[in-house]
């Protein structure tokens, strides 16, 4: 069942999640008047990154695909698959979006791989 396991190996679940950070635009030369939405985002991303590493030590009892070299399945999280912040330097970002993508290994429910 070698072809069956390589095909399992693709099933694994996918879950993108864009999130939006909105802080208040100023110039750069006088910042106190803005809320750097980038630095807002900080704690949460560093809380992001420490998930990652906990979600990370997961496996999955499904064979994994032969291009693992017999390493597990595993679930995954990409923090900035996508990120975008600002418009220029002279000006503090008013907004900040960042893609996350989180795989879940196979036989994983949706509903406990949304929480971590």
């Amino acid at each position: 069942m070698v072809a069956g396991a390589t095909h399992l190996g693709g099933l694994a679940g996918s879950i993108d999640l864009k999130i939006i950070i909105t802080g208040r635009s100023a110039h750069s030369g006088d910042p106190l008047h803005g809320i750097n939405a980038i630095e807002a985002a900080l704690p949460l991303m560093n809380a992001l990154y420490q998930l990652k590493g906990e979600v990370e030590q997961r496996t999955s009892a499904m064979p994994a695909p032969p291009h693992y070299q017999g390493k597990p399945l595993t679930s995954l999280v990409t923090l900035a698959a996508a990120a975008q912040g600002g418009s220029k330097g002279s000006t503090i970002p008013e907004r900040f979006e960042l893609l996350v993508n989180r795989r879940y290994a196979p036989k994983r429910r949706l509903t406990t791989s949304g929480r971590s």
